[in-house]
């Protein structure tokens, strides 16, 4: 700690991230106080607390060895080890200011779920006294206080939600901006287009040309050696994303009824009925096609689809299923290629004029009534080392999808993401 940020600290005095403790151990008689506060702020968005500093002056009065030694990150660790759910991640230290000792103690915010007590502070004052299952917070008028109204338990949880979606997109972060893959020698649009070339002729969507639909492009680096079609099906099939009762990715990997897979020269390509088409090369380029789910249903009247499109609202609940499966299957695809790298290009397109919405049942509920002004969203990223992406599948999907959903403009993305892929992985509807 430099000594103008602590006297920047000083200044502004205690507040919802900032506590100030006097020239106290860390014993028996304040040990319950330090830990509260701990919990407090790590619950509230982090911060830090400073002892040796009186809380009514802001004077820095400092610590004798004894009480500085006391303030060991072993001893404060062990300490709160049992007594609260997840432990909260902190440093503590000490720095010299004006010829005293002052001790410091950096709280990180959660990153999943809350600090909750599983067992008891026990202070001198009973009325003071905090019990498992409770969950602290701070105050902005720096008190440390126990969750007590829904209002409190509401901003927790966004706190929760925010804070798990952050660490998500800091994976997807991660992969985008890690160790430089292996360059190609050409542009990977280039070396699909040679591998697959026509392969989306004629497909799903040339017969539905009111229908939104889904493209994602994907080339190894680098390209792995010449397979078979035999090795082709073999390489997908081992790639396949499948969870609980939702249809799989891809999902006609097969040579079932009403599934048709047809071998070419130098590809093998499948369609499932007229909502799906995929081509993947010997090279192990790979193509995939869909028609936005419901699209190709007829219009009924008194039901969701009773709007034909191009009106029927588009629902993010299957456009989470859907990244999701196709996220976990790149990562997958990588491994069993042995690739460096993944060349990636995500477009959905013919959204022009169209809601985003989801559906509970045969009702309708609008998430926003805002109606795209694009045709298409299209973006494209390289995702680097197989090991990587097998840890960080579901960050893609959803970062993949907070760029979708802020195309029309979806202030809580990152929630619907949790919401929808805890479902997806789930099993559940």
């Amino acid at each position: 700690m430099d000594e103008q940020t602590f006297r920047e600290y000083l200044a502004q005095g205690e507040t919802a991230e900032t506590d100030f403790k006097g020239p106290i151990a860390f014993d028996a008689e304040h040990e319950p106080a330090i830990a509260e506060d701990i919990i407090a702020i790590a619950n509230s968005g982090g911060g830090r607390l400073f002892i040796g500093v009186d809380d009514k002056t802001h004077e820095p009065m400092g610590l004798t060895p004894e009480q500085a030694r006391s303030f060991d990150r072993t001893n404060v660790g062990d300490f709160l080890n049992g007594k609260v759910e997840p432990e909260p991640q902190f440093s503590s230290g000490l720095f010299p200011f004006e010829g005293k000792t002052i001790g410091h103690i950096e709280v990180l915010a959660f990153t999943d779920s809350p600090h909750v007590l599983a067992d008891q502070l026990q202070f001198r004052d009973p009325n003071r006294t905090k019990r498992p299952g409770d969950i602290l917070v701070r105050r902005s008028s720096a008190q440390t206080v126990r969750i007590q109204s829904a209002d409190d338990m509401r901003a927790i949880m966004q706190r929760a939600l925010a804070a798990r979606s952050e660490y998500l997109l800091s994976q997807m972060r991660q992969l985008l901006t890690g160790a430089p893959p292996a360059k190609p020698a050409e542009d990977p649009a280039e070396i699909f287009q040679r591998s697959l070339g026509d392969w989306a002729k004629d497909d799903v969507t040339t017969a539905n040309p009111a229908c939104a639909w889904w493209q994602f492009r994907i080339v190894p680096v680098p390209i792995p050696r010449q397979a078979d079609a035999g090795e082709t099906l073999r390489r997908l099939k081992a790639s396949k994303s499948q969870h609980g009762g939702w249809r799989a990715f891809p999902s006609h990997t097969d040579c079932a009824p009403c599934k048709t897979v047809e071998v070419l020269s130098a590809l093998v390509r499948g369609r499932l009925g007229g909502e799906e088409t995929w081509s993947a090369g010997f090279d192990g380029c790979f193509g995939y096609r869909a028609v936005v789910a419901g699209d190709t249903v007829e219009p009924q009247a008194s039901t969701l689809w009773s709007v034909p499109p191009p009106q029927r609202i588009l629902d993010w609940r299957y456009m989470v299923h859907l990244l999701t499966g196709f996220f976990e299957f790149a990562s997958k695809y990588a491994a069993v290629l042995e690739a460096e790298s993944l060349w990636i290009e995500l477009r959905l397109a013919n959204i022009e004029g169209r809601t985003l919405g989801e559906f509970d049942g045969w009702a309708i509920e609008r998430i926003q009534n805002y109606t795209a002004a694009e045709s298409a969203w299209a973006p494209r990223a390289t995702l680097h080392g197989s090991a990587d992406l097998a840890t960080g599948w579901k960050a893609s999907a959803a970062r993949a999808l907070a760029g979708l959903l802020s195309v029309f403009q979806k202030l809580d993305a990152d929630s619907l993401i949790s919401e929808a892929q805890d479902r997806f992985l789930s099993g559940r509807p």
